[in-house]
């Protein structure tokens, strides 16, 4: 592997979890959708909020809106490491379907990083103009 490309791969959180998906043999997420309905409503008032105050042209909401994203994003970092900590213990390894669980957990938080990094590019890309 190119070392540079190593470096991208585990600076980046999205990118490091998918190599760890990998590494675990737990195939690729790159399709992975969110199913949970509480988020997905919650993702779709988020966007309402984006649109009325893209609308308005009202930059505070949108300020309010970004630091949002951004406290979730850490928000989610930080429970996507904690579903990786028993996968990548030294310990004997977890029965098949608690391991399951695990990584479909670790799936469900990395899909819910996708989205919240979307939403702040969209964001972003709204104050830039």
């Amino acid at each position: 592997m190119d070392i540079n490309l190593a470096y991208r791969t585990l600076r980046d959180p999205a990118s490091r979890a998918e190599a760890l998906f990998e590494l675990l043999g737990a195939g690729s997420t790159r399709e992975s959708t969110i199913s949970d309905p509480v988020l997905l409503m919650e993702m779709m008032e988020q966007r309402e909020a984006l649109e009325e105050a893209r609308r308005a042209d009202d930059r505070t909401q949108l300020d309010a809106i970004g630091r949002s994203m951004a406290e979730r994003e850490q928000v989610v970092l930080g429970r996507l490491s904690e579903a990786f900590a028993p996968l990548l213990t030294g310990s004997p390894s977890p029965a098949a379907a608690l391991r399951e669980a695990q990584l479909a957990r670790a799936r469900q938080l990395l899909a819910e990083l996708r989205y919240v990094r979307r939403f702040a590019e969209e964001i972003a890309a709204f104050e830039d103009d």
